[in-house]
């Protein structure tokens, strides 16, 4: 069988123009391959170059511009340097009662107003709070209640936990003998000083001879820093070899102490939250006071020889308790922070024990602890046969130590 080839040929042939257009396709083929792989990379790190450069260029501008005004902002800080010197000057971050009683007497002098008697009250007064008012329910600011003799320490107010600058106030009576021009020179004295002093009250009458005599108050305002719990520091001199009676013993623990003169395994001492005390009918102090420890401004007061209501409610919100207590009519409301330690908020009672069958002060105390936390009780001391201290009514986690 003969076989023809012919038929195997190619019956037709790429055209010019075919040949063109694919020719065309692989050189565009080669032009994206060769942009894709070493053209856009470069020109990717170009532009991020560029980009840097160019905030590098307006920093660089804006240091220049800064350096520029360096002087300026040196006088800027000395101005303000001054300023805050001045202003310590006329509220100081402390109050020298050393400092008024010298001040009152040069003024006295310069001035001839003879000044009779001079006394401190309200020291340490929290104007910050005077400021929110914060009222209880008689109408009188919980400060203002403040006796002339508190039992116990006289403490600042403000606690461990406060956050925020206080401005406080010491309040200053003078009874006055003089002439109107005296006093005149006298609150002339005190206007022109730089200390801030405000005088609140005056008060002065006539007499036979022509004099004035008078009172007044004023109030000298201080401030204090954050975390400032406003008690004293004691710097002990070097004892020159000898045995500093004011190092801790070996064994000595900080907020300890020995249970009695035969023990020497120390108990470690928690400051309660808040404080109440009882006194007896006798007592030239209020009968029933209550507070936030150890701040006297939230001190409130019941003066009866019977039994008192009182009750305290708390709540936690965040980092902050909102807390109501009363004693009878008085009512004290604040939101703050409180120490709470070992996770406890802890309230101590003192009372003094009873000194005859007609000593009737007590409290009746009802509890309502609306936080997560158990609220302890610690009755320290009491009258064993007739308590002064009984709990009313209890919600939440609520304990009672005697």
């Amino acid at each position: 069988m003969k076989i023809n080839f012919s038929d195997f040929k190619a019956k037709r042939r790429l055209t010019q123009r075919e040949f063109l257009f694919i020719s065309l396709l692989v050189l565009v083929l080669e032009i994206y391959l060769i942009a894709t792989l070493t053209i856009m990379p470069a020109w990717n790190k170009y532009s991020n170059d560029k980009e840097k450069n160019s905030n590098l260029s307006a920093l660089s501008k804006n240091l220049e511009i800064q350096f520029a005004n360096k002087r300026t902002y040196e006088k800027n800080i000395q101005l303000e340097e001054f300023k805050i010197n001045k202003l310590s000057e006329e509220i100081p971050p402390y109050s020298s009662q050393e400092d008024i009683v010298l001040t009152m007497d040069n003024y006295s002098k310069s001035t001839g107003l003879e000044i009779d008697s001079l006394a401190f009250d309200s020291v340490g007064t929290n104007l910050s709070n005077l400021q929110k008012g914060i009222m209880p329910s008689n109408g009188k600011s919980a400060v203002n209640q403040q006796p002339q003799a508190s039992p116990g320490t006289q403490a600042l107010p403000g606690n461990t936990g406060n956050t925020t600058a206080s401005i406080t106030g010491d309040g200053v009576s003078l009874a006055f003998k003089g002439t109107y021009n005296q006093l005149y020179g006298f609150l002339s004295d005190i206007e022109k000083s730089t200390r801030k002093i405000i005088v609140s009250n005056i008060s002065a009458a006539r007499d036979a001879d022509g004099l004035l005599n008078g009172t007044i108050t004023l109030m000298y305002v201080s401030y204090r820093e954050p975390g400032d719990n406003g008690q004293y520091k004691l710097t002990t001199p070097s004892t020159g070899g000898k045995v500093n009676p004011f190092v801790p013993y070996p064994g000595y623990k900080d907020g300890s102490t020995v249970q009695n003169s035969n023990s020497t395994t120390p108990i470690k001492i928690i400051d309660p939250d808040f404080y109440l005390l009882l006194n007896t009918y006798r007592d030239n102090a209020p009968k029933v006071i209550m507070g936030v420890y150890p701040r006297t401004e939230t001190e409130v007061y019941d003066d009866v020889n019977d039994l008192v209501k009182g009750k305290i409610t708390i709540s936690q919100s965040g980092g902050k308790y909102k807390y109501t207590y009363t004693l009878g009519t008085s009512v004290y409301t604040e939101e703050s922070a409180l120490a709470v330690k070992d996770g406890v908020i802890r309230m101590n009672v003192t009372s003094q024990p009873r000194v005859s069958p007609a000593d009737k002060v007590a409290i009746k105390m009802d509890i309502e602890n609306k936080t997560s936390l158990p609220f302890e009780i610690d009755i320290v001391s009491d009258d064993k046969d007739m308590p002064r201290f009984t709990v009313g009514s209890k919600s939440g986690n609520v304990i009672v130590k005697r």
